[in-house]
């Protein structure tokens, strides 16, 4: 919804499909098997540089890599309200949805369940000071996420063995920070 009624894009409409279980066949795939082959061709990678070089060197190196920064990615405050959702039938679950609309101009969205459903559902999901303002802005990052220091540590003990000290760096500057693994126990 950001996106479509953004003065960063042109457009009037952003719809996403998302694949359905054993529906996973896409045009990506192969050239995800040219960026494996160039990794095996490779032989070791060692840190994100060599992983950006396979992905280069992958398709003849008809490649263009953008290699993002943590200001590429960006901060989003939550704006749903609970009270809304809660109401809401059938209660709308991302996992459940195979396709998303967003529209210019629109604090809602409309989405599908299933690619045979005949009437999109509709959902405005803002709380109440946001759908007055209008969609929420967000911020961009100023600094890596960072990972805990028993993660890095670890990363550093059971790694730094195996490769040559030439190419430690990467790790060695992984940035620290206090916040939550995201490794969960589901």
């Amino acid at each position: 919804m950001w996106l479509v009624n953004s003065d960063s894009v042109n457009v009037r409409t952003v719809e996403l499909k998302y694949l359905e279980p054993g529906h996973t066949f896409m045009s990506a795939d192969s050239f995800h098997s040219q960026v494996e082959r160039s990794m095996k061709q490779r032989g070791k990678v060692y840190d994100f540089g060599d992983f950006e070089a396979c992905v280069k060197n992958a398709n003849s190196g008809k490649v263009d890599v953008k290699s993002m920064l943590y200001s590429d990615f960006y901060d989003w405050r939550d704006e749903s309200s609970s009270y809304k959702l809660a109401r809401m039938t059938p209660r709308p679950h991302v996992a459940d949805m195979v396709w998303v609309k967003a529209e210019r101009g629109q604090n809602s969205i409309e989405y599908k369940n299933t690619f045979d459903q005949q009437t999109a559902f509709k959902c405005n999901f803002f709380n109440a000071r946001t759908a007055k303002q209008g969609v929420p802005t967000a911020v961009a990052r100023s600094s890596a996420r960072g990972v805990p220091q028993e993660k890095k540590d670890d990363i550093l003990r059971k790694l730094m063995g195996l490769m040559p000290s030439t190419r430690q760096t990467f790790w060695k500057d992984l940035p620290v920070a206090h916040v939550s693994d995201l490794v969960t126990d589901e």
